[in-house]
């Protein structure tokens, strides 16, 4: 009898054990085709959408297209939301006037996209490639940029602006340990981003304005900063600064800090090697005209002398 209960006991354990390790598997199983295979209805309705000259059905909530991928679409006034699009790729897709918001686009590739006047709102890119795209008078707002990869890239306004106004906004994102390669930024406004470990190599910002933006520990290769403003951006000397850096006619303030505080900021900067430039003054414009001009009169005519004279005069003057 002993026997015979062992027995059935050591049956239960091994039937027990099976079973256990066969649910662990299918759970396992679920997230990996999730993960790679759409729904091919909400494929379809997408596609119709692309192709149709039709705006007026824009509103896409809930798809499934995880591991999808799309070449040349035009989405331009798609108004897209809570959808999954993990492992997705895409080429050459087109956003102008268009709305996305709680997308997930993590590990994604995206090549040649064009974001144009668009809102992109709680877009999940992180460990995501984007690489010869254009996010033109677009806002990028709560997004997840972590251990992304973007390179190529131009974020810009892009139009002629009013002095210090930005149409291209940066706010609110993470780009903890991401990496930004050969990319420019022009009058974008950055606000609340944690740029913290971000590595930018290749990168010109102009004329952007940094308002309670996180350096600390960020990797900076060959980058230039020109007639951007820095406002309460913590551990800008706290940056590693490798070469090539250079911050041309930049403003630094810090809310509740002493008069002095740009002051010290910039012999801190300076100490890592990055250089600092001030505006030029009066003399040293005259200068550079004077270096510029600096060839053999014989090659000068009258009027030619006359235009130099001019302009040695209005810099003079306007000091």
């Amino acid at each position: 009898m002993k026997v015979f209960m062992k027995k059935n006991i050591s049956k239960k354990i091994v039937v027990f054990v099976f079973l256990f390790f066969q649910a662990q598997l299918f759970s396992m199983q679920i997230p990996v085709e999730s993960e790679t295979t759409y729904n091919v209805q909400d494929y379809e309705e997408l596609k119709n959408f692309a192709d149709s000259e039709e705006r007026n059905n824009n509103l896409f909530e809930d798809l499934n297209l995880g591991g999808i991928t799309l070449n040349q679409c035009d989405l331009s006034r798609i108004d897209l939301k809570n959808s999954f699009l993990k492992k997705s790729k895409q080429f050459e897709c087109t956003f102008v006037g268009s709305r996305l918001n709680n997308i997930n686009l993590k590990k994604s590739f995206i090549s040649g996209a064009n974001f144009i006047d668009s809102g992109l709102n709680k877009i999940d890119f992180s460990k995501s490639q984007i690489k010869n795209s254009i996010f033109s008078l677009s806002t990028i707002n709560k997004s997840n940029f972590y251990k992304s990869v973007i390179s190529n890239c131009r974020f810009a306004t892009m139009m002629k602006k009013e002095k210090g106004l930005h149409q291209c906004f940066f706010h609110n994102n993470n780009l903890k340990f991401a990496t930004i390669i050969d990319s420019s930024f022009i009058y974008v406004g950055f606000r609340n981003n944690s740029f913290f470990r971000l590595s930018l190599s290749g990168i010109v910002f102009r004329n952007c304005t940094f308002s309670s933006v996180d350096f600390t520990g960020a990797y900076m290769n060959n980058v230039l900063f020109k007639k951007c403003t820095f406002i309460n951006c913590d551990n800008l000397d706290k940056v590693f600064y490798k070469k090539k850096i250079e911050f041309n006619f930049c403003k630094f303030s810090k809310e509740n800090a002493s008069k002095d505080y740009e002051k010290k900021l910039i012999s801190r900067i300076k100490n890592f090697n990055a250089k600092v430039n001030k505006k030029p003054g009066a003399m040293k414009r005259f200068k550079d005209i004077v270096g510029a001009c600096a060839v053999p009169v014989v090659k000068i005519g009258t009027s030619a002398i006359a235009g130099v004279a001019y302009e040695l005069g209005k810099t003079i003057v306007s000091g």
